[in-house]
C-alpha cells in the first residue's frame, strides 16, 4: 500500500476521532497490525498483533512510517 493511502486512512481516522474506526493492516494476506485513533484526541494507536504491542503516535508522518514497515 503507497504511502499517501496509508496517510489518507489515519488522517481519516483523526478527523472523525469521535467515532469508532479501526484498520488492519496485512501484508501477504497476514494482519500485522491494527490502527485507532483514541476518542476525543489525535492520537494514533497502533497494535502490533504478532507482538501484542501497542506504540502511540501523535505525529502522522511518524504513524506513517510504521506502517508502511
Amino acid at each position: 500500500m503507497s504511502s499517501d493511502r496509508i496517510n489518507e486512512i489515519l488522517s481519516t481516522m483523526r478527523q472523525y476521532h469521535t467515532a469508532k474506526i479501526t484498520s488492519t493492516f496485512s501484508k501477504e494476506g497476514n494482519s500485522l497490525m491494527r490502527a485507532v485513533c483514541i476518542p476525543s484526541t489525535s492520537t494514533l494507536e497502533l497494535t502490533f498483533l504478532e507482538e501484542r504491542r501497542i506504540e502511540l503516535y501523535d505525529c502522522l508522518a511518524e504513524a506513517v512510517k510504521t506502517v508502511e514497515i
